[in-house]
């Protein structure tokens, strides 16, 4: 098989400009750690959270409310909502352990009824436990 004007090399990798990736090769080492920090939860949250403060006041300061005003609001409005949720999606939370207690008194409860038959009493069994 003849393969004309082909070549089976991959091809070479792109280069990006400094401004398109945030790494430490662009300039400042301390790139990648900023970038990490701004896509941490706590800055979303405080950011979003800001952000519908303002909303809020911008709407409250406004003497005459436009209809146009409203629509901006609403569509406004989208963004740090997202932006809050994406911080809450990303908070780490982890539920803590349950302790053990222990029951006082130490008495041992049956739940079956001694007239239930054996199958049904097995069942109810698996079932309580």
């Amino acid at each position: 098989p003849m393969l004309v004007g082909f070549a089976l090399t991959p091809p070479p990798p792109i280069a990006r400009p400094c401004g398109v990736a945030l790494t430490p090769r662009c300039g400042s080492p301390h790139a990648s750690g900023l970038l990490r920090r701004l896509r941490s939860p706590e800055v979303s949250l405080v950011a979003g959270g800001s952000l519908l403060l303002a909303l809020v006041v911008n709407r409250l300061a406004t003497e005459e409310l436009l209809n146009s005003q409203s629509r901006a609001d609403l569509i406004a409005t989208v963004g740090p909502v997202l932006l809050m949720l994406d911080g809450l999606s990303n908070l780490a939370i982890t539920p803590a352990e349950p302790e053990p207690v222990s029951l006082a008194g130490g008495v041992a409860v049956d739940w079956l009824d001694p007239v239930v038959s054996g199958d049904a009493s097995r069942e109810l069994a698996w079932a309580t436990d």
